[in-house]
């Protein structure tokens, strides 16, 4: 996909760390993105894990 910048360097930490989130703002990223992680922007993120518990 071609994740750039200080995305680019999150998301390999994120994967050196076996997180399962992204959390972003960045919306090509949120649209894009087809990876192992599930992919967040940070109201979604949030709202999912209130729903959740």
């Amino acid at each position: 996909m071609g994740i750039k910048g200080i995305d680019a360097l999150l998301w390999l930490v994120l994967k050196k760390m076996e997180s399962d989130y992204f959390i972003t703002c960045a919306n090509e990223i949120l649209r894009k993105y087809d990876g192992t992680l599930k992919v967040n922007n940070p109201a979604e993120f949030v709202f999912k894990y209130i729903m959740e518990y």
